[in-house]
């Protein structure tokens, strides 16, 4: 707080050998490994930077506690006003028993809500582009076409209530159009619909 940069780093254990993989979370994931930070700042100080890297060496997991994806890469977050900050996301590398996917991201959040003392009640929009590589090798691409809305409040903390992206597949030219709000209620029930190859499908965000 007194303006220095600073370094830590969060360790949540090793992997282990028997489910659940890791340490159970406060959002209801498990995560096992460390991250490793860097802040040049004041969080909420504009111009500051916070960088998180995850090397291989980190084993860095999260998932379910049965089915655990290692991460690895960097991300860095700067705070460009005091409601908005930018993510930058690079070298991303996602990798389990079913492939690895390489990606990464640029977004912008702006807190456009703020209920006042800690993160509840608040509501985040964020737009942005991401790009990479799936299981197989294959190109792909998304982008935000209508802002992602994140209410920070029970049973809406981990999707979103609003929104619209556009997922394609350049080498297969195949697209998926998921709306978070397919009823137009911005209800936190975790609903969204994915349109493929012209068909709707209605799921729960999990």
């Amino acid at each position: 707080t007194d303006g220095d940069s600073k370094e830590f780093f969060i360790d949540f254990g090793a992997k282990g050998s028997t489910a659940p993989f890791g340490l159970l979370c406060g959002d209801g994931r498990y995560r096992a490994g460390k991250i490793h930070f860097t802040l040049t700042g004041p969080y909420l100080t504009v111009g500051s930077v916070l960088t998180i890297n995850i090397d291989d060496a980190d084993q860095y997991f999260s998932g379910n506690g049965a089915e655990m994806t290692q991460i690895t890469g960097k991300k860095v977050i700067t705070r460009t006003q005091t409601n908005q900050f930018t993510v930058d996301v690079t070298n991303g590398k996602a990798i389990n028993d079913k492939g690895t996917i390489n990606w990464q991201a640029n977004r912008t959040i702006t807190k456009i809500t703020d209920a006042g003392p800690g993160l509840v009640g608040d509501v985040f929009e964020i737009i942005g582009t991401a790009s990479g590589t799936n299981r197989n090798g294959e190109v792909f691409t998304v982008d935000i076409t209508v802002p992602l809305k994140k209410k920070i409040q029970i049973g809406c903390a981990n999707t979103f209530v609003k929104g619209k992206l556009t997922l394609k597949n350049t080498d297969t030219s195949k697209e998926i159009n998921v709306d978070y709000d397919p009823f137009n209620d911005e209800a936190c029930d975790k609903t969204a619909q994915a349109t493929i190859n012209g068909k709707k499908f209605t799921y729960t965000v999990r």
